[in-house]
């Protein structure tokens, strides 16, 4: 390196900064593991069932050369890079607090940014609120039964959804109120309250006179039970909840957004491969693939125009040097490895590859 610095140099003073890796440099092809066997002709509720449970086996199971200590520790490490975790603190808030607060479909603008681009969420803040619905049901992989029907969807989303925030801000009004507060202060809550109920064409018993805090609490009350049992929304919380809490929660929820997991055998370094949901499989190595670069992707690369079909590697169906498929194009990555003491094989993008470049000022 240094005689390559001093060959360029066009002064003693004046150096470029040369970077080259201390380990041996090579293009590697990771395998890639994925739910496209499921056998015979199940119904939707039990192909979801089979397709999950595949890939929760990989996870606390392992298979022909990892360990599920393998693939835990792959998920522990990229979960926090990428920025999983904060999103399952999100989701498990949200779906274990106020309904109201997830029927107001103000939380579409506040899901966390990640560090890799998963497509079922891309663009999710544009999403109708039937929409949206239907989209978290494919990500958290929910049955049937726990998903509102798409009729009731749509008819909150007409009748009920442009009033929710109004509901939420006389909630608060009423539970602000304690039993020392004056009758001005019960009576202007009572006039939220009633434009609610007339807004979403509710009828509340006849207000007392004067107003009480009871009278309130039980009207408030019913107006909260109509908002948030007319598109049954509890049990599809809930259903959220216990995914998201799930021992496996994280591991299937980074699946199931679109990204993959990337595992490197601990015992044996050079076994390296993905782990995809089949249904978003192109999609997940594209977003892998951009991550391999620092800067943004120059014009005219080729990330959203590989067309895999996740068969072969090279077009005449071996490995080797080969001319590479689209497939063989999404799944080659940098590598640098160490015969030496192992062998230690260190691939793009993850941290001990960067240790082992060298740059010289």
């Amino acid at each position: 390196m240094n005689a390559v610095r001093d060959f360029f140099s066009p002064s003693a003073t004046v150096r470029p900064t040369v970077t080259a890796p201390e380990w041996f440099q090579s293009f590697t092809l990771p395998g890639t593991l994925s739910d496209n066997r499921v056998p015979g002709n199940p119904t939707p509720d039990q192909e979801k069932t089979l397709r999950e449970d595949m890939m929760r086996s990989i996870f606390t199971g392992g298979g022909a050369g990892f360990t599920a200590a393998d693939v835990q520790r792959e998920y522990s490490n990229w979960s926090g890079r990428i920025g999983i975790n904060a999103h399952l603190a999100f989701w498990q808030r949200l779906t274990s607090g106020d309904p109201l607060e997830f029927l107001e479909f103000a939380w579409r603008n506040q899901i966390p940014a990640l560090a890799m681009d998963p497509v079922r969420l891309r663009n999710f803040s544009a999403l109708t609120y039937p929409a949206a619905v239907a989209r978290l049901a494919e990500i958290f992989n929910l049955l049937n039964a726990a998903i509102p029907a798409p009729a009731a969807l749509t008819t909150f989303s007409t009748s009920l959804l442009p009033h929710i925030p109004a509901l939420r801000a006389a909630d608060r009004g009423v539970a602000a109120l304690t039993t020392t507060a004056s009758q001005t202060e019960l009576n202007n809550s009572n006039t939220a309250v009633q434009a609610v109920a007339t807004s979403t064409s509710q009828t509340l018993p006849a207000a007392p006179a004067p107003v009480t805090l009871l009278y309130l609490q039980t009207s408030i009350g019913q107006l909260k039970t109509h908002a948030t049992t007319h598109p049954n929304i509890a049990p599809f919380l809930a259903a959220i909840q216990t995914k998201v809490t799930a021992a496996s929660g994280g591991y299937l929820y980074q699946l199931f957004i679109g990204l993959p997991l990337f595992v490197q055998a601990a015992a044996s370094e050079n076994t390296v491969f993905y782990i995809l949901l089949q249904a978003v499989q192109e999609e997940a190595m594209r977003s892998f693939m951009r991550i391999h670069w620092a800067d943004p992707l120059p014009p005219g690369n080729q990330v959203n125009t590989l067309d895999p079909d996740f068969n072969d590697v090279s077009q005449n169906g071996t490995g080797g040097d080969t001319i590479l498929t689209d497939l063989g194009r999404m799944l080659q990555m940098a590598a640098l490895s160490d015969d030496r003491t192992g062998p230690h094989l260190a691939t793009n993008p993850n941290f001990e590859y960067h240790q082992h470049i060298i740059s010289l000022p």
